[in-house]
């Protein structure tokens, strides 16, 4: 089993920008997350995990929730390929499926554990680690993200 930082960005849609809030909201309610069959990393991801969920766009880039799975992704079924719309998810081919997930009701600013996350080498441009829609992450990493979210009034 892993730890990962899954992603959402906004999305577009017919001209109209949905919030990656927005999308990380429909995902954890429905407990499953897209992702792309070119993902370099499928294999680790079958043996399952544990998950935060990472968002980014005009309203900042936070950690906002977390969720465990052990099933390995699945291709887009007919149920969840209705979620697959707007740009970037149309382009997501398969699905993970959680076991649990949840969205905390304090997001924790990434900008606020930067420094103690030693995988980011490059301080200043913290950000680009988080490109693409997945993450591995070390354990002890994941377990700074989730203290610093059970931490928040």
């Amino acid at each position: 089993m892993h730890y990962w930082v899954f992603v959402v960005k906004d999305h577009y849609m017919d001209g109209d920008v949905v919030s990656a809030l927005d999308i990380a909201k429909e995902r954890v309610g429905g407990r499953f997350w897209l992702i792309s069959k070119r993902y370099a990393n499928m294999k680790a991801l079958a043996e399952g995990g544990w998950a935060v969920f990472y968002t980014t766009g005009r309203d900042g880039r936070f950690f906002v929730g977390d969720g465990t799975f052990s099933t390995p992704p699945k291709p887009l079924d007919i149920e969840i390929s209705m979620y697959a719309k707007g740009h970037p998810s149309e382009k997501m081919t398969h699905y993970i499926r959680f076991a649990t997930a949840r969205l905390w009701q304090n997001p924790v600013k990434v900008e606020d554990l930067v420094e103690k996350l030693s995988f980011i080498s490059r301080k200043e441009k913290w950000y680009v680690y988080f490109r693409g829609s997945l993450r591995k992450i070390p354990e002890q990493h994941y377990n700074i993200i989730m203290l610093a979210a059970n931490s928040q009034p």
